[in-house]
């Protein structure tokens, strides 16, 4: 909580952080006083630099290339592509069958791969997709019936872990196949 309100001072403002905090204030009543100070004094230190708006639920995962894009999705299960130099929305993409947790670019930002969760009872739903993000099209959906909470690119650029409850995952960015 207290993250997110030092997170939404510096992605949303002064205002929505200020609000967020006095919710978390409410939460935590035994939250120390010398804590509380200093998160009250760097709220208004925090200058919006770049707003990206257009999502229609919170957003949980955003993630930044090394080309200059964003990705960013979260409980609108909708998928959007920034330029990070102007703000532009790029791209919109449907999503999984649940919000959108966790995501990465390829090296080139050609490619993302996603990590959903997957909404209990629902057995068609998939919980990863790679995609091809100039095309804004999903290449592939590894059969993986489970949330991918957190996923991470190999420095090779080619494979990527995913992490779904107790279990990691290494795949291969080229063909979606799984390698262990």
């Amino acid at each position: 909580g207290v993250l997110k309100c030092l997170l939404e001072s510096f992605y949303h403002g002064v205002d929505k952080a200020a609000a967020r905090y006095a919710t978390v204030r409410k939460s935590y009543p035994s939250l120390p006083e010398r804590f509380e100070q200093g998160l009250a004094a760097t709220l208004p230190a925090r200058p919006v630099m770049k707003r990206f708006s257009g999502h229609t639920a919170e957003v949980t995962c955003a993630v930044a290339s090394g080309t200059g894009l964003i990705l960013s999705g979260g409980e609108d299960k909708i998928l959007k592509l920034w330029s990070m130099e102007n703000g532009q929305m790029l791209r919109v993409m449907d999503g999984g069958a649940g919000p959108l947790r966790s995501a990465v670019f390829s090296h080139g930002g050609k490619r993302g791969v996603t990590g959903w969760e997957v909404p209990w009872g629902v057995a068609e739903a998939n919980g990863l997709s790679i995609w091809d993000l100039e095309k804004g099209e999903v290449l592939f959906e590894p059969s993986i019936k489970a949330t991918v909470n957190a996923l991470a690119l190999h420095h090779d650029g080619k494979r990527f872990l995913s992490a779904s409850g107790r279990i990691l995952r290494l795949w291969d960015m080229e063909s979606g196949k799984r390698l262990q």
